[in-house]
C-alpha cells in the first residue's frame, strides 16, 4: 500500500494523506476484483499552498465524480460552478509538473492526446499552457481562478483509470453491427452508464454513416441492476412500445453486444416501464449475453484461405506450414499471366486481379470461365478489396486524376472521396462490417498519414468521406512517420506497415483504430516488407507479409514471423 500511495503521489502531485477514519465492515461479494490503483480524492487542506492546491486538483480530475464535486472545492467561487468537465480533457505527458511561486502556478506540458466531448480519443501533439491564476479566497485560501476548460489528465492517470469500450450501432441496412470506441472512466464501465451513452447515440464522427434500431426519446426509467445470476434488468420508456418483432430483436442486439463488455453480465431481462417487454431472442424472459451473434461486425462465414499471385497464376497458400509448396487454383485464374495484385471475395468464391501492368482488372468465379474485365481502360490500379455487401473497390487513376471505382452486380461507377485536393490513396482496406475503412494517403508535399475514413452507405452510391488523421506514436520512441500499408486484426484494431524514419527497415504495428495504443509486432529481419495481408478476427491475429524478393511470412505471435513462401507478387486474405 505504501509502494502504490507513492506512485500516485509521484505522478498526481502532493496531496494530504488521510491519517484516521472509521473503520466500515464490507461484504465480500463474488464478482472479479479491478486490481487497478485507486484514488482516494481529498478536498483542499487549510492553508495549502498553491502548488498543493493544483496538485490535488489534477488529482481530484483523475477521480471520476458525477459532478466533480470534490475538484471543485479547489476553485475559487467565481468559477467553481460555470467549469464544465463533460466538455473533453486533455492528456498531458507524464512527469510534467506545475511550475510554482508562493503565489502562483503554471503549467507547460507536451500533448499526447485529447478526449473529446462525446469521449472518442484522438492522439495530438503539441504544447499545453496554462496559468492557473491564483487567488485567494474570503478566508484567505489559495483557489485557481482559471481551470482547463474540460478536464487535464496525465498519461499515467489516462492510462490507469480510463477503459475503452464499444458502444454498437448498425449499417443503415441493419444487416450488421459497427462498433463506436470511446473512453471512459472504470469507475463508470456498468450497465447503467452504457446504456444511457448508447441512447445517446454515436459519436460525431460516425453518425452520418450509421443507424440505431432504439427510437428517438427513449430513456432509462430507473438505473440498470445487476442480479445474483448476472441478468441485468433494463427497464426503457414507452418509446419502445411500437416496435415490431424484427425491430425488437435489433435493439436487443445493440444492447446485448454492447453490455456484454461488462465483467459479470451473463443476460439482459427487458422491461418497459417496469413491465416484461417481449423478445423473441430471449429464454425465460433473458437475452443471453452472447446471443444475436450473427449481427456481428466481423462476417463469421470468411474464408481463411490465403491467396497469391505468382509468375504463373494464383495459387493458394498453407499459411499454417512452410513445408506446404503454393497450389494453384482452379480455372483461368491458375493460369494467368501477368497478374500483380489479387483479392478473394469474403467467402473465398470470386477472385480479382490487377494485370497487364496496372492498367486491367479482371475478376470472377474460382474454377470458372471465361471471367469477366470490368476495367480496361485505367492506370496505376491498387490492390483491390472486397467487402462484405458482396461490393469489389479498387483504386487507380484514369484520365490523369485518381479514381475509386465500385463494382457490384457487374456495375462499374466511380465513388466521391473526400480528401484534399492533390491528396492521393496509396493504401486502402475496408473494415470488416463495411462502413468504416482505414487508408494511407499521400498529400502534396510526399508526406503520409494514416487516417479513417466513413464510407456512407446511408443514401445513394457509398462515398467515402469524413477523413480523420490517425497519428502512431509509441510510448517509448519517435512518431511512425513513414507509412506503406494497413489492414484490420478486428473491428477496431489496425495491423499498419511502417517505420520511424525514412532511414529505418519498415516493420508492422499494432494499433487501435484510434492511435491509443500502439506497439511493434516483431522486429525487421531483412523484410524489406512492401505488403500486408491480414485477416480480421474476434480474437488473435492471422496476418502475413510480402518482401520485395517475393519472399512471405506469417505471424506466428506476437513478436515472431515465420517464413513460408517464396516467389511471390501479392499476397491477400479474403475481403
Amino acid at each position: 500500500m505504501a509502494l502504490v500511495m507513492l506512485l500516485v503521489l509521484a505522478v498526481s502531485g502532493c496531496v494530504t494523506v488521510p491519517t484516521s477514519g472509521d473503520i466500515e465492515q464490507v461484504e465480500a461479494t463474488g464478482r472479479p476484483r479491478d486490481p487497478r490503483v485507486e484514488i482516494h480524492v481529498e478536498p483542499p487542506q487549510r492553508d495549502a499552498s498553491p502548488r498543493l492546491i493544483v496538485s490535488g486538483f489534477m488529482q481530484a480530475m483523475a477521480d471520476y465524480q458525477s459532478d466533480y464535486g470534490v475538484a471543485r472545492q479547489f476553485l475559487s467561487d467565481d468559477v467553481a460552478e460555470s467549469w464544465r468537465p463533460d466538455s473533453g480533457a486533455v492528456i498531458v505527458a507524464n512527469s510534467f509538473y506545475p511550475s510554482t511561486t508562493e503565489e502562483g502556478a503554471q503549467l507547460q506540458a507536451p500533448i499526447t492526446g485529447e478526449l473529446g466531448a462525446d469521449d472518442t480519443y484522438r492522439r495530438t501533439t503539441g504544447t499545453y499552457k496554462i496559468d492557473f491564476k491564483m487567488v485567494r479566497d474570503a478566508e484567505g485560501q489559495w483557489r485557481i481562478s482559471n481551470p482547463p476548460e474540460g478536464l487535464l489528465l496525465t498519461q499515467y492517470d489516462f492510462d490507469q483509470f480510463y477503459q475503452e469500450v464499444k458502444l454498437y450501432f448498425y449499417e443503415p441496412g441493419y444487416g450488421n453491427l459497427v462498433p463506436d470506441p470511446i473512453f471512459l472512466p472504470k469507475s463508470r464501465v456498468t450497465p447503467t452508464t452504457l446504456m444511457q451513452r448508447l441512447l445517446e447515440g454515436p459519436s460525431a464522427w460516425l453518425r452520418p454513416a450509421v443507424a440505431t434500431a432504439i427510437p428517438p426519446q427513449t430513456t432509462l426509467n430507473v438505473g440498470t441492476p445487476v442480479d445474483d445470476n448476472g441478468v441485468a434488468e433494463l427497464s426503457l420508456s414507452q418509446a419502445i412500445m411500437a416496435l415490431n418483432e424484427q425491430q425488437r430483436t435489433l435493439l436487443a442486439a445493440q444492447t446485448v453486444w454492447t453490455l456484454r463488455q461488462v465483467n459479470g453480465i451473463a443476460g439482459v431481462r427487458f422491461l418497459m416501464n417496469g413491465t416484461p417487454y417481449v423478445i423473441r431472442a430471449a429464454e425465460n424472459q433473458v437475452v443471453k449475453i452472447d446471443s444475436l451473434n450473427n449481427y456481428d461486425p466481423q462476417d463469421e462465414q470468411h474464408s481463411s484461405q490465403l491467396f497469391g499471385a505468382t509468375d504463373t497464376g494464383v495459387v493458394r497458400l498453407d499459411d499454417s506450414s512452410a513445408a506446404r509448396d503454393p497450389e494453384p487454383v482452379a480455372g483461368p485464374f491458375g493460369s494467368m499471366t501477368g497478374v500483380e495484385e489479387v483479392a478473394a471475395s469474403t467467402h473465398g468464391d470470386q477472385l480479382a486481379v490487377v494485370t497487364d501492368g496496372g492498367r486491367e482488372l479482371r475478376t470472377g468465379l474460382l474454377a470458372q470461365a471465361p471471367w469477366d474485365a470490368p476495367l480496361t481502360q485505367a492506370e496505376n490500379l491498387q490492390r483491390p478489396q472486397y467487402t462484405r455487401f458482396a461490393e469489389l473497390l479498387v483504386v487507380g487513376e484514369a484520365d490523369g486524376a485518381q479514381v475509386l471505382w465500385r463494382i457490384s452486380d457487374r456495375e462499374v461507377v466511380k465513388m466521391a472521396v473526400d480528401l484534399r485536393t492533390g491528396e492521393q490513396i496509396r493504401a486502402l482496406r475496408v473494415a470488416p462490417d463495411g462502413v468504416r475503412a482505414a487508408l494511407v494517403v499521400e498529400g502534396t508535399d510526399g508526406r503520409r498519414k494514416l487516417g479513417l475514413m466513413r464510407v456512407n452507405r446511408s443514401s445513394g452510391l457509398p462515398a467515402l468521406e469524413g477523413f480523420r488523421e490517425v497519428r502512431l506514436v509509441p510510448a517509448q520512441g519517435e512518431p511512425v512517420s513513414v507509412l506503406e500499408d494497413v489492414g484490420w486484426i478486428s473491428s477496431t484494431t489496425l495491423m499498419v506497415l511502417g517505420a520511424e524514419t525514412d532511414g529505418t527497415p519498415l516493420r508492422p504495428y499494432q494499433s487501435t483504430q484510434d492511435g491509443a495504443q500502439l506497439r511493434a509486432v516483431g522486429s525487421p529481419d531483412n523484410w524489406q516488407a512492401e505488403q500486408l495481408a491480414v485477416a480480421p478476427r474476434p480474437v488473435g491475429t492471422r496476418a502475413a507479409m510480402l518482401g520485395s524478393q517475393g519472399r512471405t511470412w506469417r505471424n506466428a505471435d506476437d513478436y515472431t514471423w515465420t517464413p513460408f513462401a517464396s516467389d511471390m507478387r501479392a499476397i491477400a486474405f479474403p475481403g
